[in-house]
């Protein structure tokens, strides 16, 4: 199969928090940038006089991070929903690029997203950086 640059967009992202009716928030037209990403930590491998190696334990977990616009003109946005439900869980669905028909689900915790800027900005942004719980999922786009 030859090789082909996939860019980041059209896609999709949303964000549903909590699991009453309304809760799903359709934010791919804030998202600048927007990776999913794996963290590892791997324990020290320990040697033994015999000549014998302990292997140390690997370990991974993952984060969600990127760059949003802030939607300071909707109170029933993102920017509110993170500083309403900050320390809470939410389930996402990330498509990068729907002709690619790639996607991660998963479930983040959200922290509350920068409020503001400075006057050399061309538009309000927050960056972020969000842990994942559990393992987030990688799998085609299933379309019904």
């Amino acid at each position: 199969m030859p090789l082909k640059s996939i860019s980041l967009g059209p896609g999709t992202l949303t964000i549903t928090i909590g699991e009453a009716p309304g809760t799903e928030l359709n934010v791919a037209c804030l998202v600048e940038a927007f990776t999913v990403s794996w963290n590892k930590e791997k324990v020290d491998d320990t040697h033994r006089l015999c000549g014998d190696v302990l292997v140390g334990k690997t370990t991974y977990d993952a984060v969600a991070k990127g760059t949003f616009d802030q939607d300071l003109d909707d109170p029933a946005g993102l920017l509110y929903a993170t500083w309403e439900h900050k320390g809470e869980t939410a389930g996402f669905v990330y498509v990068p690029n729907t002709v690619a028909a790639s996607q991660v689900t998963g479930t983040l915790v959200l922290d509350p997203l920068d409020f503001g800027g400075s006057v050399e900005d061309d538009n309000l942004q927050s960056d972020f950086e969000w842990a994942c719980v559990g393992e987030p999922v990688l799998a085609a786009v299933v379309t019904p």
